[in-house]
C-alpha cells in the first residue's frame, strides 16, 4: 500500500510540473488581442500557426477548424499521460461541455425537431465518442455507452419532447447532476466547490433573468451553495443574497450603477477563475491538471467563437462582445 501511494505521488508530482510547462504554451491576452484583430480567416490561420498553442501540433495542418480539433485531442492526450486511469472519471464533467449539445441536436433529430438547416455541433472534446452517441439516439444501440447515459436518452425518445428548448434544458440539467455525482465520487473538495459554484452561476443568471421580467424555463437546480428556494423567491436585488453566499465580488458588481450583462458575465466568469486558482495549488493530485484542462478548453472555446466571428464578417468590437470570458494560464501559477 505504501509503495502504490508512494508511485502515484510521484506520478502527480510529475503531472503537476507538467501542467506547469503546459500553460505556458496557451493563450495570453496578447494572443487573443491579435485574434480579435485579424481582419479575415486567412489571417486567424496565419496567427495560428504562430502560437505557442499551436506549435506543438503537426505543422502542415493548416484548416483553422481542424487544428481547434487537433489542439481539443492534445488536451485529452496530455490528461491522459499525466492521470491514471483509475482517476480519469472526474475531468468527465469538463468533456461533457462537447457532448451536451452534440446530444441534444441527436435527440432533435430522432425526434423530428431539426431542419434542413440544421447541423451536428463538432465539438472538439467529448467523453463519449460522437458515432457512439449517433448509434444510440438514432439507432437506439447502447454501445459502449454507460447505462446511465442510456437510460437518459431511453427516457427522452419515451417523452416525445417536441420542443426544441424543453430538450436543450433537460440535456443541461442532466449534464450538471452528472457533473455533481462526478465531483462528490471524485473526494476532492475543490472538484466539489468547482461544480457546486458552476450550479450557482447557472441558477445567479436565471434567476436574473426572472428578475428583470424575462420568461425563463430554465430550472433552478439544487446542489449549489445557494439554496435554489432563496432565489426563486427573489422578487428585487439577489446582491445580498449572493454577499452571504461569499459571492463578494460578484454582489459588488451587481449593486453598480449602469451595470452591464458583460459585466455581469465577467464577475461570474471571475468565480470559475479563482475556482481554478485553488485547484491549481494543490500539487499530488489530479487537481492541477484538472485546472490546466479547464483553461485549455475555455481557450478552444474562444478560438471557435473568433473563427465564427470572422466567418460571419464581424468586427472585432461585435466578436469581443459575443466571446465567452477569457480564462488565462497566466494567474495559475503556485
Amino acid at each position: 500500500m505504501l509503495r502504490t501511494s508512494a508511485v502515484l505521488g510521484q506520478h502527480f508530482a510529475f503531472a503537476h510540473g507538467r501542467s506547469g510547462v503546459l500553460q505556458l504554451s496557451l493563450l495570453t491576452q496578447t494572443d487573443l488581442d491579435r485574434l480579435l484583430g485579424a481582419h479575415d480567416r486567412a489571417e486567424v490561420q496565419t496567427i495560428l500557426s504562430d502560437l505557442p498553442f499551436t506549435k506543438l501540433l503537426d505543422q502542415s495542418q493548416r484548416n483553422p477548424d481542424h487544428v481547434i480539433a487537433a489542439l481539443g485531442a492534445w488536451v485529452r492526450t496530455e490528461v491522459a499521460a499525466m492521470v491514471p486511469e483509475h482517476k480519469r472519471a472526474p475531468f468527465d464533467i469538463l468533456w461533457w461541455k462537447g457532448d451536451a449539445p452534440l446530444l441534444a441536436a441527436l435527440l432533435k433529430e430522432r425526434l423530428g425537431l431539426t431542419s434542413d438547416m440544421s447541423r451536428r455541433p463538432t465539438p472538439s472534446v467529448t467523453a463519449h465518442p460522437s458515432d457512439a452517441w449517433a448509434r444510440l439516439v438514432l439507432e437506439s444501440d447502447p454501445h459502449a455507452l454507460p447505462a446511465e447515459e442510456t437510460a437518459f436518452v431511453q427516457e427522452m425518445i419515451a417523452s416525445q419532447a417536441s420542443d426544441p428548448a424543453e430538450i436543450d434544458e433537460r440535456v443541461s440539467v442532466f449534464r450538471m447532476e452528472k457533473s455533481l455525482r462526478l465531483a462528490e465520487r471524485s473526494g476532492s473538495i475543490l472538484l466539489l466547490r468547482f461544480v457546486r459554484h458552476a450550479i450557482d452561476v447557472r441558477n445567479i443568471r436565471t434567476a436574473l433573468r426572472l428578475v428583470a421580467g424575462s420568461k425563463d424555463a430554465s430550472q433552478m437546480l439544487p446542489g449549489g451553495t445557494i439554496d435554489p428556494k432563496d432565489l426563486r423567491g427573489i422578487n428585487g436585488s439577489i446582491a445580498s443574497l449572493v454577499r452571504r453566499s461569499g459571492f463578494y465580488a460578484l454582489a459588488d458588481r451587481l449593486e453598480a450603477p449602469g451595470i452591464t450583462g458583460s459585466d455581469i458575465e465577467q464577475a461570474l466568469s471571475a468565480i470559475r477563475a479563482e475556482d481554478i486558482e485553488l485547484l491549481w495549488n494543490h500539487p499530488l493530485t489530479i487537481e492541477p491538471v484538472f485546472a490546466f484542462a479547464a483553461v485549455a478548453l475555455n481557450q478552444l472555446s474562444l478560438l471557435r467563437a473568433i473563427l465564427i466571428g470572422k466567418l460571419s464578417d464581424l468586427s472585432p468590437q461585435e466578436i469581443k462582445r459575443l466571446l465567452p470570458p477569457f480564462l488565462s494560464a497566466t494567474r495559475y501559477s503556485s
